[in-house]
C-alpha cells in the first residue's frame, strides 16, 4: 500500500503537470492568433497610398515621332532635354470598409507643362542644328522664339499643346482609366472592389502591392502616404 505523503505528492504534481498543459495551450492559441494578425496583409490595408505612373518612355516616342514628320525623317530624339515625368495617384481605404482612388489633378498639369517645354527646346535645337547644316550662325532660344511667334501667330508652347503632338492622355481619359470610389472587402490576402475587381495583396509598412489574379495587368505599387 503507497504511503500518504507519496499519494499527495504525485496528486499535486498531476495537478501542476496539467495546469502547465493548459498554459501551454493557452500561449499557443494566442501566439497563433498573434500570428495570424500580424501576418494578415488585410489588417494593415486601411490608410493613404501614393503610386505613379511613368509617362517619360511614351513622351519621348510621340515627341520623336513629331519633330521626325515635321522636319522630313531627321534623327532626332529629345529624351536628353526631359527629366522623368510621373503623374500622382492616390489611393485611400478607410476602416469603414471604403476606398476611394484619386488622380493628382496638380501632378497632371506638372507633367504636361514638363513634356511640351521639353519638346519646345528639343525643336529649338533641331532648328539651330538645321542653320548649322545650312551654313547659318545659330539662333538663341530668344531669337528662335520671336521667328516661330511671328510665323506661328502665338508662343512656340502655346502652338505645341494646341496644335502638337498630344504627349499625355487627357486628364479625363487617366481619370476612366484609374480613378475611381465604392467599398471594398479585404481577406487575409485578396482585395474585393465595388464592382467585383479582386487583387492579391502583399503589404509591409511601408508599401502595398496589388496584383491581378489573372496576369492580365502589371502589380501596382503603392507607398504609404502619411499625409494626404
Amino acid at each position: 500500500m503507497p504511503l500518504p505523503c507519496y499519494n499527495k505528492t504525485m496528486k499535486k504534481f498531476i495537478l501542476y503537470f496539467c495546469l502547465f498543459l493548459i498554459l501551454l495551450s493557452l500561449f499557443a492559441a494566442g501566439a497563433l492568433v498573434f500570428v495570424h494578425h500580424a501576418t494578415d496583409p488585410s489588417r494593415r490595408l486601411p490608410g493613404n497610398y501614393q503610386a505613379q505612373i511613368d509617362y517619360t518612355r511614351n513622351i519621348v516616342d510621340k515627341g520623336n515621332q513629331y519633330l521626325q514628320d515635321a522636319f522630313l525623317g531627321d534623327q532626332f530624339s529629345m529624351e536628353d532635354y526631359l527629366d522623368p515625368v510621373c503623374i500622382d495617384l492616390h489611393l485611400t481605404f478607410s476602416k469603414e470598409g471604403t476606398y476611394l482612388l484619386e488622380v493628382d489633378a496638380s501632378s497632371y498639369a506638372r507633367a504636361e507643362e514638363t513634356a511640351y517645354a521639353a519638346l519646345k527646346q528639343a525643336l529649338y535645337e533641331l532648328i539651330r542644328l538645321r542653320q548649322e547644316a545650312a551654313g547659318k550662325s545659330a539662333r538663341s532660344d530668344e531669337e528662335i522664339q520671336s521667328v516661330l511667334e511671328e510665323l506661328l501667330g502665338m508662343p512656340a508652347d502655346e502652338y505645341l499643346q494646341t496644335y502638337g503632338p498630344a504627349l499625355l492622355p487627357s486628364y479625363e481619359e487617366l481619370e476612366a482609366a484609374y480613378a475611381g470610389s465604392g467599398t471594398y472587402e479585404a481577406t487575409r490576402d485578396l482585395l474585393i472592389l465595388e464592382g467585383g475587381k479582386t487583387r492579391h495583396i502583399l503589404t509591409d509598412a511601408s508599401t502595398l502591392v496589388l496584383t491581378d489574379p489573372a496576369g492580365e495587368e502589371d502589380p501596382m505599387v503603392w507607398y504609404v502616404d502619411p499625409q494626404p
